[in-house]
């Protein structure tokens, strides 16, 4: 049965929520300070190409294009080829007729022109343009035959995009509010729904309610449901409408937008959705993210008609899911989730947060995506660095720990390569270096406790930082013995050179340290050393829920016991040991000694006494 994890501390938990109450604070900045309004328009164009539907059929373009100027000897057309235009239109079966053209100049000089064109506006449904902003309002005798007018002022956003109509402008009245202008698209749409009189109006939260139809508005704009870029309405050349031609398309019961859809008339805008193909005028190609007035408006119109509009959410709504956000995100900051789990668990966030802004987008709506999605972001970096910053620290804290059993080196190694360390026992050739006090047991009867301690403490912490030196691991302390072995976990060719030159140091330390205690008042200390070199198993040896990395066989026996046999401040090394060590008698001052006898052995064992090193140039290789 597996182990239930161990608790959380509650150091971790105050990190883990102080790092996601700083995201909060972090979070919220694009909705405060605005700094993200860039990028929520272009976050909020890519998600528009996701809700595009066709437009309706019923919306029909009658453009005054290079076609028209051509035909008309480069010139626009007059006022009575407008008339004659609105004429063919009506008597084709035409619903309602929406001029993009301002009639603000009374031109005298086009006598002829203006009758034609007072007598077309007063036999057929036209709506005028005008600009009630800039003061271009049509002439009188025109906007008393005209069944409405219609405001064609189009302001862009600050990164120059047409996103939205201004709303229309009321004033107040006795009989409640009275429309002063209306955007083009509705004033057309309005004649539509209510060819008889539009009813009263009421102001509401989500914008303006005609009766059943609601033109759904934030901050005073409505926002425009674009079906596709230039071109996606169906549209004709007006000089094909000004000559009646056979190949126009029915007009029965259509509303006919005429509008200038040449790139020098100055009428063009940038839009969010690409045009639907390559568009050239004269020698000048049209931007692909731009489109004319006329088709902005004819856009509005179609979507209205079809009940389409895009609605963003509100103040208190984007607060609202930047805290539900800011509340998802500080509960995986402080879930202690593994790296695998933590990747699909913020990726799953992440998906499922794209699928609601596409979800709200085609259902009318508008999130502010960008911000939203940079505060995804963030808590999922911020989540991940906290993460690794943990596994760092969690690193630094095992190296630490590991060092304190090998070398700093091999540490290191092995945290870079932990396949080097095998599970379960193998066997394997090392060198097992033994060492011990001589006479603690009666040093210790002499001097307090407290004392032996501290003594102990000094001199540990000075032969195993010798150990480490030469890349030998501590398999353990045994009282005042050392226990320690070389080549592995590492593997080292040279185990045997490196424990014996370990163990001269250690007998060369320990005079040093002998001198110290003297001059301290200190009992001194002397030690005994063996080094033997044989096959051993090593490993983790132990129960299943505890266990130890140690040595364990014959070999590691007779180097104890051969630690027994070293007299005070000697290293004994076994003769087959001694063997394996290249330069042996060149490097070290040795005595070879009489074999001896030890237990569970049948035959003496060859021994050697080392008494140091040859000469100081020799003492200071490693």
């Amino acid at each position: 049965m597996p182990l239930p994890s161990p608790p959380i501390p509650v150091k971790l938990w105050r990190e883990r929520l102080t790092v996601a109450l700083l995201l909060a604070v972090a979070v919220a900045l694009p909705l405060t300070l605005g700094i993200a309004r860039g990028g929520e328009g272009w976050m909020y164009d890519l998600l528009l190409r996701l809700q595009v539907r066709p437009p309706s059929p019923r919306v029909l373009l009658a453009c005054i294009d290079d076609a028209t100027y051509k035909d008309l000897g480069g010139r626009d057309p007059n006022r009575a080829e407008i008339a004659r235009a609105v004429t063919n239109l009506w008597t084709r079966g035409a619903s309602l007729i929406g001029l993009d053209l301002l009639f603000w100049q009374p031109k005298e000089q086009e006598g002829a022109g203006n009758e034609a064109l007072e007598t077309a506006l007063s036999k057929a449904d036209v709506v005028l343009a005008s600009d009630p902003a800039q003061g271009y309002l049509p002439v009188e005798r025109f906007s008393k035959q005209a069944v409405g007018l219609g405001s064609v002022d189009l302001v862009t956003d600050s990164d120059g995009i047409l996103r939205s109509l201004p709303g229309p402008f009321f004033e107040p009245s006795p009989g409640g509010l009275r429309i002063k202008a209306l955007p083009f698209a509705l004033a057309c749409a309005l004649l539509e729904w209510f060819p008889k009189g539009v009813p009263p109006v009421s102001l509401e939260s989500s914008g303006i309610s005609f009766g059943p139809h609601v033109f759904a508005m934030r901050g005073g704009r409505w926002w425009i449901p674009y079906c596709g870029g230039d071109g996606t309405l169906p549209h004709v050349s007006f000089v094909d409408v000004l000559k009646d031609s056979r190949t126009l398309p029915s007009m029965k019961g259509r509303i006919v937008l005429v509008g200038n859809t040449r790139p020098s008339e100055h009428d063009y805008f940038s839009v969010p959705l690409p045009a639907t193909g390559s568009r050239r005028s004269g020698f000048n190609e049209i931007s692909t993210h731009s489109m004319a007035g006329v088709e902005v408006h004819g856009q509005a119109l179609s979507a209205l008609l079809l009940g389409r509009s895009i609605l963003p959410i509100s103040s208190a709504q984007r607060w609202a899911a930047f805290a539900l956000l800011a509340s998802v995100g500080t509960l995986l900051v402080l879930l202690p989730l593994k790296p695998i789990p933590s990747l699909v668990t913020w990726l799953s966030v992440g998906a499922g947060l794209a699928a609601t802004g596409v979800a709200a987008i085609r259902s009318g709506h508008a999130l502010p995506m960008f911000s939203l999605g940079l505060g995804w972001i963030a808590y999922a970096g911020a989540s991940f660095a906290y993460q690794r910053y943990g596994d760092f620290r969690q690193k630094r804290a095992v190296e630490r720990l590991f060092s304190r059993y090998v070398s700093p080196n091999i540490a290191s190694k092995l945290l870079r390569q932990p396949d080097l360390v095998q599970l379960g026992g193998r066997r394997k050739e090392l060198t097992i270096l033994f060492s011990d006090i001589r006479g603690f047991t009666t040093l210790s009867e002499r001097i307090p406790p407290e004392q032996v301690s501290s003594l102990l403490n000094d001199y540990f912490t000075e032969m195993t930082r010798i150990l480490f030196e030469y890349d030998g691991t501590l398999d353990k302390f045994i009282g005042d013995a050392i226990l320690a072995f070389f080549g592995d976990p590492v593997n080292q060719e040279d185990h045997s050179a490196r424990a014996l030159a370990c163990a001269v140091a250690m007998q060369e330390r320990a005079a040093s340290l002998r001198a110290s205690f003297k001059a301290e008042g200190k009992p001194p200390l002397h030690m005994g050393v063996a080094v033997h070199a044989g096959p051993v198993v090593v490993g983790n040896n132990g129960s299943e829920n505890n266990f130890v990395y140690t040595v364990i066989g014959d070999t590691v026996n007779l180097t104890s016991r051969l630690q027994g046999l070293a007299q005070q401040d000697d290293v004994i090394v076994t003769a087959a040991t001694a063997e394996r060590i290249p330069g042996f008698n060149e490097r070290y001052e040795n005595e070879r000694l009489d074999p001896v006898r030890v237990k569970g052995k049948a035959e003496p064992i060859e021994i050697v006494r080392v008494k140091g090193l040859k000469n100081e140039e020799a003492s200071h290789e490693r």
